[in-house]
């Protein structure tokens, strides 16, 4: 079965979907750097109509807040059919209108951070989400949230970051990020980042990681929220 015509530029928001799994009409409309968003808007209507993408949009009183879109059957077969498809990955998709709303809001905020990280314009800036991740990779073992590399005097930067969500348990943050400093214990030029979705999250990181660093002289772990 021929899937239905769509142009380059609406295979170029399938992509990001992919990548992200789900982006609001906003975001879609910066990652495609278009200034006019009637485009985006005729594109993504055409791409839900054509059921290669979902629409999620809650009417609140006083909020303005933009649809998000996921990728549902026809935008799922349209990778299917690629060489090398990661046919495991693409059989999760099959279940993002089920998602959390916790898991959207970490997916929208890797969006929003790999917006504002290529706006400072940094030299061979590139970031891997978990879809990015080669399939065979030793980093997958890991799965962190996303990474990023970026050039400074003529080295490359490696940045691999977890994001800690509000009302994680203190055991399981602990054990985390005990798993990352297992990790990349031989390797020191390696940036850990932790980046926590409330202020409370953020104090309780802050002083387990100075705790560690003081027994075990540790310089590459920042932490940072949202």
């Amino acid at each position: 079965m021929l899937l239905p015509t769509i142009t380059n530029k609406q295979k170029e928001i399938l992509h990001y979907l992919y990548r992200f799994r789900f982006l609001n009409r906003i975001q879609i409309q910066s990652l495609l750097n278009h200034k006019d968003p009637k485009n985006t808007n005729v594109w993504l209507k055409d791409l839900t109509t054509k059921n290669y993408t979902g629409k999620i949009f809650e009417r609140t009183p006083g909020i303005n807040k933009p649809a998000l879109y996921y990728l549902t059957n026809n935008g799922i077969k349209f990778f299917s059919s690629a060489e090398g498809a990661d046919k495991k990955r693409l059989r999760k998709l099959y279940q993002e209108k089920r998602r959390s709303q916790g898991f959207i809001d970490q997916c929208v905020l890797i969006a929003d951070i790999y917006l504002k990280l290529k706006a400072q314009n940094l030299q061979d800036f590139k970031l891997y989400t978990q879809a990015d991740l080669p399939t065979n990779s030793v980093i997958r073992d890991l799965l962190p949230s996303f990474a990023y590399v970026y050039s400074k005097d003529a080295k490359l930067q490696h940045h691999t970051c977890e994001i800690i969500k509000d009302g994680t348990p203190r055991f399981a943050i602990r054990s985390r990020i005990n798993q990352y400093i297992e990790f990349f214990k031989d390797q020191p030029t390696m940036q850990i980042v932790f980046v926590c979705q409330s202020q409370k999250i953020l104090a309780f990181v802050q002083k387990f990681i100075e705790k560690i660093s003081e027994e075990s002289e540790l310089q590459n772990i920042h932490v940072t929220n949202i």
